[in-house]
């Protein structure tokens, strides 16, 4: 996030978006000062996150993959995401999908190697 000044002589606010695109916006002024304090407290506006309160557990998760994964993907990919699931299956049976933590993965990732 940064500001530059245009040739109207007003300083714009420049920044990346979560989809890789750039955005201006003005700080409506042309001190720099005023500007800088605009960057200082300026806050995007953050895309709200769909929480579903839905438990889904990890063995109808992964069925449902897999027959995603033969439509999607080519067979060799589809044999390797069914093998990756069913050993991960064999680590933890029946654990809900939010109750996975980056924790649970790096044990996994840990009896693995």
């Amino acid at each position: 996030m940064h500001i530059y000044k245009r040739q109207n002589g007003y300083y714009y606010l420049k920044f990346l978006t979560p989809l890789g695109t750039w955005k201006n916006v003005s700080t409506k002024t042309k001190n720099k000062r005023e500007a800088i304090q605009f960057l200082t407290g300026y806050q995007p506006n953050k895309p709200k996150l769909l929480i579903l309160n839905k438990a889904v557990n990890f063995s109808t998760f992964s069925t449902k993959y897999i027959e995603y994964s033969k439509i999607h993907h080519s067979p060799s990919n589809t044999i390797r995401i069914q093998y990756v699931i069913n050993n991960f299956k064999e680590y933890r049976a029946n654990i809900l999908l939010n109750e996975i933590t980056q924790m649970n993965i790096e044990e996994y990732m840990r009896i693995r190697i």
